[in-house]
């Protein structure tokens, strides 16, 4: 690869679109200097570079591998091990300089923001983590060119040809599998019902839900995407909304996933609502609401795009969905004599402990006196 004129070019060559590594200022500090690195320079690029690409901070970190608080280690060790590169390599002061740059300006926040998140413990939460992972893949995008400029400094050449992280193979693998056809129904075979009984259920479940699609698509007309408009209630395979559990705030994150679907008209291209635990909250919601036969006069129609309720919005937000917000209360309900048996059902239970306790008293009393009975003269248990 041809050597670059200066530092400037080989600097510049390192931003790439969004992935700004080196903003207008830091480029005019280096304006007229020829690109040529000392031997300290390539010296401090050549171990830094074998730093970067034996940690997490340009290796893929996939979703069922790794631990959070491991990587934001791994990460926030980068900066002790700069400074002693720095420390064995003192002349090294265009490395030195464009380092720290990127150190100072593009990991430390990231380092600093999570470091004080994992003291508080939210690496432990399933939410944070998903976050965590996906800053770190926005960090990855900065550090992979950076190391390509570190193996161009240590090679005196131009910048390589960068590979961002991540596994080719699975993710070949994985379009391979979303573009293979999806077998709808029930196995003949496999779905441990008689082949005739299977089949029956899959042709009446094919037939419900062709007349569902045809239902929407004659409604939607022009609304209907374009990529849908060519077969959608035709296609052969059905597609399923899964909303998982974890109680109150599983069934609070699917709220929102189901009102921005609708929002968008996507709802309605869902075939099948499968839900767990939590997620039932929700399912329950929407299914009973969908089942409700006459809606109220001048409400509009009932059902999963964008102006049907329940997720038509009314300044701001759907009354529907307000109301389900603000009366989710799963442990009272809006009767007083249902209320007053669900206090008196409490009290009851702390009662029945309280007798528990009391009855190990009196029978640990009880054995005192008889002991004290039986042996004339003997010390008292207490």
């Amino acid at each position: 690869m041809p050597k670059p004129a200066s530092w400037t070019e080989l600097l510049a060559s390192a931003n790439d679109g969004d992935v700004v590594a080196f903003d207008s200022a830091f480029l005019e500090q280096w304006n007229g200097k020829t690109f040529a690195p000392t031997e300290d320079d390539k010296a401090a690029a050549a171990k830094l570079h074998i730093e970067l690409v034996s940690r997490i901070t340009t290796q893929h970190l996939p979703y069922v591998d790794g631990e959070e608080a491991a990587a934001l280690t791994s990460v926030y060790r980068l900066f002790a091990e700069a400074r002693e590169i720095f420390k064995d390599h003192p002349a090294s002061n265009a490395t030195d300089a464009i380092v720290w740059h990127v150190m100072n300006t593009h990991v430390r926040p990231f380092t600093a923001k999570w470091h004080r998140q994992n003291e508080r413990g939210a690496l432990a939460a399933l939410d944070a983590t998903d976050i965590f992972r996906h800053e770190l893949a926005a960090l990855q995008k900065y550090l992979v060119r950076f190391d390509a400029l570190l193996t161009a400094i240590r090679d005196e050449t131009s910048l390589p040809e960068v590979q961002q992280p991540g596994s080719a193979r699975r993710q070949a693998d994985i379009a391979h599998e979303m573009a293979t056809d999806l077998a709808w129904g029930i196995h003949e075979q496999l779905g441990g019902l008689a082949p005739e009984t299977a089949q029956a259920i899959n042709a009446e479940e094919r037939e419900a839900v062709g007349a569902r699609r045809a239902h929407y698509a004659g409604r939607l007309g022009l609304i209907l995407p374009a990529e849908l408009e060519a077969g959608w209630a035709d296609r052969p395979h059905a597609a399923a909304l899964a909303i998982s559990g974890g109680g109150i705030r599983s069934a609070t994150f699917a709220l929102g996933v189901l009102a921005a679907l609708a929002r968008r008209n996507l709802l309605y291209q869902f075939d099948y609502l499968s839900t767990v635990s939590g997620g039932g909250y929700l399912g329950s919601f929407l299914t009973t609401f969908l089942s409700t036969p006459t809606p109220p006069a001048g409400s509009g129609e009932i059902g999963l795009a964008r102006d049907d309720l329940p997720f038509r919005r009314d300044d701001g937000e759907a009354a529907a969905l307000r109301h389900v917000r603000h009366h989710s209360k799963y442990l009272a309900t809006g009767r007083l004599w249902e209320r007053l048996q669900m206090a008196g059902a409490q009290v009851y239970g702390m009662a029945m402990n309280g007798l528990g306790f009391a009855s190990v008293a009196v029978v640990v009393a009880l054995a005192e006196r008889i002991l004290r009975s039986l042996l004339p003269g003997a010390a008292s248990f207490w």
